[in-house]
């Protein structure tokens, strides 16, 4: 996320906190696996990047989504 932010692209840096979110998620910190998904979200707002979401697993079910 820090390189993304120092190169200066916001799309990468948004996409870096999508996958700290589903980190979050797999360790159970549900309050942080959102607030970096709320800005992954304002990040792609702000650029105007149309992105598709995928949901993150708990890591039991076995599917990758």
């Amino acid at each position: 996320m820090e390189l993304a932010q120092r190169a200066g692209s916001p799309f990468d840096e948004a996409q870096a906190l999508e996958g700290a979110a589903r980190s979050h998620v797999l360790n159970g910190d549900l309050e942080a696996a959102m607030a970096d998904l709320r800005r992954a979200v304002r990040i792609y707002d702000r650029i105007g990047a149309a992105v598709a979401f995928s949901r993150p697993t708990d890591g039991r079910s076995g599917a990758s989504e």
